[in-house]
């Protein structure tokens, strides 16, 4: 009788024993913090500079180059030092290197700025550091009575100064009695 009990006994723990299962993922590959449903404030030396809204929002600090992940896309607000936003930015997805203070928006990349212009693009890095966006990508800027399309882009953080590198498309040219003339195409 003693020795089936220590039969079931043993075989009722071996059942459990197999219920575990050894973590197998390395913690390089798993986020530090892994959150939903996110809206946080940034601000550098206690003023309010930005605000980040989005789906999900993994950090990743267990690796050479510490980044924070927005598989899910991200909403990016900018605010000037009066707490106005001064520009606007949508995502598909964002990868941020904390080291370097580099942004990387790719997917479907959209910003507004004050004006209303509407600068819509695939891929978009944003320095912190310099507060400078840049792409080498196709750019389209929807202003009220144009579309300005060109191949790399440069701005500051408003998106009210910035540079078309390669424009591309029809442009009037003005002669010098200052009245439009023909349209001139441009060509890279």
């Amino acid at each position: 009788m003693i020795g089936f009990l220590l039969c079931i006994l043993c075989t009722s723990c071996n059942e459990k024993e197999s219920e575990f299962q050894e973590v197998t993922t390395p913690r390089f590959a798993q986020p530090l913090m892994a959150a939903d449903s996110v809206v946080t404030i940034i601000s550098d030396s206690g003023v309010t500079r930005y605000r980040i809204s989005t789906s999900q929002w993994n950090v990743y600090d267990h690796v050479a180059d510490p980044y924070w992940d927005f598989p899910q896309g991200i909403k990016l607000e900018r605010f000037d030092t009066l707490l106005h936003i001064d520009a606007r930015m949508w995502a598909d997805t964002a990868h941020f290197l904390e080291k370097k203070a580099l942004w990387e928006f790719r997917g479907h990349v959209s910003a507004r700025n004050l004006r209303g212009e509407v600068f819509e693009t695939s891929q978009l890095f944003f320095n912190q550091d310099l507060e400078r966006f840049y792409s080498d990508r196709l750019i389209r800027i929807h202003q009220s009575d144009k579309i300005l399309v060109g191949e790399g882009f440069e701005s500051n953080a408003s998106f009210s100064h910035y540079t078309i590198r390669h424009p591309k498309g029809i442009f009037p040219v003005q002669d010098k009695a200052d009245s439009v003339s023909d349209s001139t195409v441009i060509h890279p």
